[in-house]
């Protein structure tokens, strides 16, 4: 199922799915007081990681390693260019499949900020100054796990997520190819995922695997529902692809956006 528009939008209650789940809203500021905390770090593609980086004049250069180094509640402001995958600084992230993302965020709570300049960190302009986290068709974008993220000013786009090619059909299906959230509140602003792809893995089974979720997906199995805000989120040529079975091919399930139980 892939999504063939570009139409920004604000929603406050949204079922983009093809499963009974919506997206619940939570009070903007009492969903901002909740990601106060102390610690402030920058990265800018110019910028170097090292032990001590984060300052205006001494950015990381990677938004993992910044991530890694960050505190609880933290915020993190990304100059404009284009994050990829680096193995150096690489988190050991999976949640689904056998991708894993350019930026994984399962330790804590965060904001990361995208539209920076590198030069004014005051004021953020993300058409001005584009962020973008790019999977290069082989990772997931962002990989978020039992946290509060708020993220904002970013473009995430050429995600992929993969399922497993040996196994159960639960670990052949692939979920999230731009982002893959689970039991976490998101605060998603001012966001444009593009081209990014969740392929079920190739089981060679009777039925094939599914791919779910290839823009955003997520998942809650806690008790309880998650509140989650989107606001001016942008959709544009993502793609949930079911693998072909030797009967029949598998599911694709939410080419844009796909929600379970938030």
């Amino acid at each position: 199922m892939r999504n063939l528009y570009l139409l920004p939008f604000r929603f406050i209650l949204a079922s983009l799915v093809l499963a009974a789940a919506f997206v619940g809203v939570v009070d903007a500021a009492r969903l901002a007081r909740a990601q106060q905390g102390s610690g402030m770090m920058r990265v800018a593609t110019t910028g170097r990681d090292a032990p001590g980086c984060g300052s205006e004049a001494a950015p990381c250069r990677t938004i993992q390693y910044a991530i890694d180094r960050s505190d609880n509640n933290a915020t993190i402001l990304v100059a404009q260019g284009i994050y990829t995958y680096d193995p150096a600084t690489a988190a050991d992230c999976f949640d689904y499949g056998i991708t894993t993302a350019v930026v994984c965020v399962t330790a804590h709570s965060l904001t990361l900020l995208g539209g920076y300049s590198g030069s004014n960190w005051s004021l953020a302009d993300p058409a001005q100054y584009p962020t973008i986290i790019d999977g290069e068709d082989a990772y997931r974008g962002v990989i978020a796990q039992n946290v509060t993220l708020r993220l904002e000013g970013f473009t995430i786009q050429n995600g992929l997520a993969k399922g497993h090619t040996s196994g159960s059909d639960y670990l052949a299906t692939a979920y999230g190819g731009g982002l893959q959230a689970t039991n976490t509140t998101l605060l998603l602003r001012h966001m444009i995922f593009k081209d990014n792809l969740a392929q079920g893995g190739d089981l060679n089974a009777e039925i094939g695997a599914a791919g779910i979720g290839g823009g955003v997906s997520l998942n809650n199995y806690a008790l309880g529902l998650i509140d989650n805000l989107f606001e001016d989120v942008v959709f544009a040529g993502n793609l949930a692809q079911g693998w072909r079975g030797n009967n029949r091919g598998g599911n694709g399930i939410g080419g844009a956006l796909h929600a379970y139980n938030v």
